[in-house]
C-alpha cells in the first residue's frame, strides 16, 4: 500500500505526532520513504503520482523532502545497512 505525495502531507501535516517516517535504500542505491501511523501500526510508501516508488538517487534529496513536508514530525530515522540516525528532538 503507498501515498502519493499530497495525501503524505495530508496526514503529517494534520497528525504529526501520530507518525514514524523511515528514509531507507533500496537495493539499487535508491532512496525511498515510509511513513508508519503510530496508532494503526499500518506503513505506507511514498509513491509517485502514477502509482510507482518514489525514489531519490541522493539521500539528501530525500531529507530535505521530508523536513519540507513535515518539519513538526518528531519520529524520523534514516536508515543506512545496519546504521540508523534518528532525528533527536530537543
Amino acid at each position: 500500500m503507498g501515498l502519493k505525495k499530497s495525501e503524505f502531507a495530508a496526514i503529517v501535516g494534520t497528525s504529526p505526532d501520530n507518525c514514524a517516517i523511515t528514509i531507507k535504500r533500496t537495493g539499487d542505491g535508491f532512496w525511498f520513504v515510509t511513513l508508519k501511523m503510530l496508532s494503526s501500526a499500518i506503513e505506507n510508501e511514498l509513491l509517485t503520482e502514477r502509482g510507482a516508488l518514489k525514489s531519490w538517487r541522493d539521500p539528501a534529496a530525500a531529507v530535505q523532502f521530508v523536513q519540507e513536508v513535515c518539519p513538526d514530525c518528531q519520529r524520523v530515522m534514516l536508515e543506512i545497512n545496519s546504521w540508523a540516525f534518528k532525528r533527536q528532538v530537543a
